[in-house]
């Protein structure tokens, strides 16, 4: 590159990608379509990072002839561009795909062939190099024998999107030290000279930053009694490594990192048939040490299911031990050293999954969504079942994918929050693991092997309709449940071409965004919220019909709510207010009151 490309440029403006091959194979091959090289920036540093496109190794997910067409096109931290689409076709010359005035942060490929359409994208910061061109609702297996999940394997995804796949049992039953890692996208994983400091099963991983890895707890068999010892890794090099120990031993137990890079541990047994631990411990890797709250489980579980709100607070539910706390979901403020308890009526859960601030609870005949955000759960019943015996479930799209068995069959379902409405996918096995990726797929794992799948729904970084209409758009939306008898608990109903909430705390959530530059024109009445939510926290905009407010910067509201948000700053209306820069973004809408009515948005990129 030329000092005056890169002097346009910038480490700033960041990526350029350009085609560098391309090649006509056989329609199931599993090797390269297209490399592309990405100009990035590492600090100052311009740097190139290439990107493999791939067809699923699986015959039963592979075009049955050659592919037909072949788009490519990048996205980024701005405006659409429609330049910015490149169509390749195997006798084309090699063209270069347009550089954007911004930061690109997704490659995005759509193929098609007869009868098939493959869909993949990835992030140019993430691990590898490869994007599968999946079909969406088809589950692909992968060839690889070393991407399996064995029997009380420790999992986590690292910052830079890679799957840790760490320990388990072996054929003899005895726990392993095997780390195998599989980037996004990648059909076959990669064996690192890493070994996990004690052979574990039944434990944690749980990823703190970019490189390393808190595995807690486990024990070296299926009956044997826990570790009561944590091991700092960096699953990457075979170097020297951080083992120090808990408060108590544990396994069968969940994980969840905090924001402040904390670790903290909750439920569990300290051996395979001893009672459930109560007792919450927080590990500290940068001490490193672990200490237990004052705060304790209100019902004992085994393996439950956790996960991190806006707020920082940590939502527990599944895995109870005795039936009559089958219903109970807790919260837990690990600052405040506080854990509240929450009964919800349904049996229970086979599967549990995070969509958004929303809790879906799959049951043996029924599923529920239930809403986290507000000061208490709220429950409603989806208009499906899934008969389902067994089952796995994830987020994946801004829905919730659910997979497993009813009797001898494979199934797979996806609910749709929004309508609660369910529908039926393909299954190519039962999992015991399901893992959303980076990118939006999905991998699930079994002792026997792992497949790959993918939902139908946009980047981050799409650039939405110019007009969205809250309801009626169902692809951008995830919301609370819509007005119908059926549900036991509807927070919205329809009426007059608007979301009208049923009451306070109802919310919609933007399904698929992210961005640092936003200019928002948002047709409501009454009293609502519109929250600006980042990794490393949420601001809130109070809007009624006349004011919009941030905490104590407040301005006039005349007509629309007209807002635009940038890095440490968001202005409403004329009114600039100085606020903490939360980086790329997304967005949701709350009503703060009865009645309170969503229309329509108006969101552009800048």
């Amino acid at each position: 590159m030329s000092e005056d490309r890169r002097g346009r440029l910038g480490c700033a403006d960041e990526a350029m990608p350009a085609t560098r091959s391309y090649r006509s194979q056989s329609p199931r091959a599993g090797i390269a379509l297209l490399v592309a090289l990405a100009l990035g920036c590492e600090g100052e540093r311009v740097v190139e990072r290439s990107v493999v496109l791939r067809l699923p190794d699986a015959t039963s997910c592979a075009p049955a002839s050659s592919l037909a067409s072949l788009r490519v096109r990048v996205l980024g931290d701005g405006p659409g561009e429609p330049s910015s689409i490149v169509s390749l076709a195997p006798d084309a010359p090699i063209r270069a795909l347009p550089s954007l005035p911004y930061p690109t942060r997704v490659v995005l490929a759509i193929a098609e062939a007869p009868g098939w359409r493959g869909v993949g994208w990835r992030a140019l910061g993430s691990a590898g190099e490869e994007i599968a061109l999946l079909p969406p609702g088809l589950s692909c297996p992968i060839g690889d024998p070393d991407a399996r999940a064995p029997e009380g394997a420790q999992l986590a995804v690292l910052a830079d999107g890679t799957l840790l796949l760490a320990g388990g049992l072996d054929d003899g039953g005895r726990a392993t030290g095997r780390v195998v890692l599989l980037p996004p996208g990648a059909q076959v994983g990669e064996t690192t000279p890493a070994r996990l400091g004690f052979p574990t099963a039944f434990g944690t991983a749980t990823a703190i930053d970019a490189a390393r890895v808190v595995i807690a707890g486990g024990a070296i068999a299926a009956s044997a009694p826990a570790y009561d010892q944590f091991e700092i890794l960096d699953p990457r090099v075979d170097a020297a490594r951080v083992i120090e120990p808990l408060s108590r031993p544990r396994r069968d137990h969940a994980a969840l990192r905090l924001r402040d890079g904390r670790v903290v541990l909750i439920g569990g047994r300290t051996s395979s048939d001893g009672e459930g631990i109560d007792a919450i411990e927080v590990i500290d890797p940068e001490r490193p040490e672990s200490a237990v709250l004052d705060a304790r489980l209100a019902a004992a579980r085994v393996a439950p299911w956790v996960a991190l709100a806006e707020d920082g607070r940590v939502w527990i539910a599944g895995g109870a031990l005795r039936d009559e706390d089958a219903g109970v979901i807790e919260r837990l403020d690990v600052e405040g050293d506080v854990i509240e308890r929450f009964e919800i009526v349904a049996p229970a859960p086979l599967a549990l999954a995070w969509v958004r601030e929303r809790l879906v609870w799959v049951a043996r005949d029924e599923v529920h969504v239930i809403a986290l955000h507000g000061d208490a759960p709220v429950a409603s019943r989806a208009l499906d079942a899934m008969p389902l015996e067994t089952a796995r479930a994830v987020s994946t799209a801004g829905r919730a994918l659910v997979v497993g068995s009813e009797g001898e069959s494979r199934a797979a379902y996806v609910l749709d929050l929004g309508t609660g409405r369910v529908s039926t996918r393909a299954a190519s096995r039962v999992p015991s693991a399901l893992v959303a990726m980076i990118d939006e797929s999905v991998v699930e794992l079994a002792a026997t092997g792992a497949s790959l799948r993918r939902e139908e729904g946009p980047t981050p970084f799409d650039e939405p309709p110019a007009t969205l209409l809250f309801a009626s758009d169902e692809t951008w939306w995830t919301s609370d449940p819509v007005g119908d008898e059926r549900w036991t608990a509807p927070r919205f109903e329809v009426r007059g071409g608007a979301l009208v909430a049923l009451e306070a705390g109802a919310r919609v959530d933007v399904r698929a965004l992210r961005g640092t530059r936003w200019d928002v024109g948002l047709v409501a009445r009454g009293a609502v919220e519109l929250r600006v939510i980042g990794d490393a926290g949420t601001i809130g905009i109070t809007i009624d019909d006349d004011e919009m407010a941030i905490d104590g910067c407040r301005a006039v509201r005349e007509g629309d709510a007209v807002i635009a948000i940038a890095p440490g700053v968001i202005t409403l209306g004329e009114r600039r207010c100085a606020v903490e820069d939360l980086g790329e973004v997304g967005l949701a809408f709350v009503a703060r009151e009865p009645s309170a009515e969503l229309v329509s948005l108006r969101l552009t990129r800048r």
